[in-house]
Formats: structure tokens, C-alpha cells, sequence
């Protein structure tokens, strides 16, 4: 069950099933985030065939719809840990402050209108010992952040249809993070 939200992402009191709200066209939460190794890479995931956003497609994001009760930190890594078996603790995750309304009707089936906050996670899980839910997700794979974001700009990334203020909000606070990764390692080794 989903929690129905207003047009300003305030919970309404009403909870309704993800077909529903897709249905029905009623705002709701996604937590979605981007996967960031110790080295600085971004974790790119193989979507499934049959998953409903980006079928087959390689993109830097996982995540998902936040359960009724739960909040969107909680959503992350539980996602996290159902699409990948990547157990996050609240200190492995940055919340960026990037939250928009986006109507993701025309990229998935239904009448999809979501309220979308947007984290990174410091993932130190080797890709080899991630356990893939097959359904959401068939592979993975390290890129570099220029390349990743190269790619979007493109428009060889399927990001590429979401809102661009969403995307390239997402991209200014992956570069932040990552660039304090850098500055992080600099320090230490000097």
C-alpha cells in the first residue's frame, strides 16, 4: 500500500494499492538513488526485461515506490537490499535535498504521477557479491561519473526522459558527492 499525497507531497491520510494510484493518477512517493563505489564509480544497473520503467536498459539509478508508513530513507534501502542485497546503513546514504513532482505517465504504464526524492549511497558491496533480483535487475556494472553524465547529456541514457531540471539537479549533487570523494582520498594520501 502507498500513501496518497497532495499536489505539494503532504500525506493526505489515504493509502491505496501501487495499481491505484497508478490508475487513478494519485501522487506518491518514489525513493530513487544513485550507487556510488568507495573508488569514486557510479553502479550502473541492467533494468529486467519485464520491469516497467526502462525495460533492458542500462541506467545509474535504483529505487522505488515508498511503502505506506515508511519514509523515503527507509524505501532506499530496502530497495536497495530486494533489487541488489546491498544492506545500507542511514550513514551510507546522502540525502541531496533534490525532490520533484514528476508525471512519469509518458516512460511507464499508467497514469503515473510521483512525488521522487533523489539520494546517493556509498555502496562497499563488491559488484560480484551483490545478490540481483533478476526481475528488476539482470546486470551491473562500474562507469566513471563523467562518462555516466556524458551519456545523459547525450542523450544515450534513458534519464534522458525525465524532467531535465529533475536530472540535472540529480547530476549537480552526484558531481558534489563525487568531488568530495576525491578531495577525501587526496587527503589521505598526502
Amino acid at each position: 500500500m502507498l500513501d496518497v499525497l497532495n499536489r505539494i507531497g503532504y500525506k493526505t491520510g489515504k493509502t491505496v494499492s501501487r495499481a491505484e494510484a497508478h490508475e487513478k493518477g494519485l501522487y506518491h512517493k518514489v525513493a530513487c538513488g544513485t550507487l556510488i563505489d568507495p573508488q569514486g564509480y557510479i553502479i550502473l544497473n541492467k533494468r529486467g526485461k519485464e520491469n516497467d520503467i526502462f525495460p533492458g536498459r542500462w541506467i545509474p539509478i535504483i529505487g522505488g515506490h515508498v511503502l505506506a508508513g515508511e519514509d523515503s530513507l527507509e524505501a532506499i534501502m530496502r530497495e536497495s537490499y530486494e533489487e541488489l542485497g546491498v544492506s545500507l546503513k542511514k550513514e551510507d546514504i546522502y540525502q541531496t535535498g533534490v525532490s520533484e513532482m514528476i508525471d512519469s505517465s509518458s516512460i511507464s504504464k499508467g497514469n503515473n504521477k510521483e512525488i521522487i526524492d533523489f539520494m546517493i549511497m556509498n555502496c562497499e558491496t563488491p559488484l560480484e557479491e551483490m545478490k540481483l533480483d533478476n526481475k528488476e535487475i539482470s546486470a551491473v556494472k562500474r562507469q566513471e561519473y563523467h562518462t555516466v553524465v556524458d551519456n545523459i547529456i547525450r542523450g544515450r541514457s534513458p534519464l534522458i526522459h525525465l524532467p531535465k531540471e529533475f536530472v540535472y539537479k540529480s547530476i549537480r549533487a552526484i558531481r558534489k558527492y563525487t568531488e568530495a570523494l576525491e578531495g577525501k582520498s587526496g587527503n589521505e594520501a598526502a
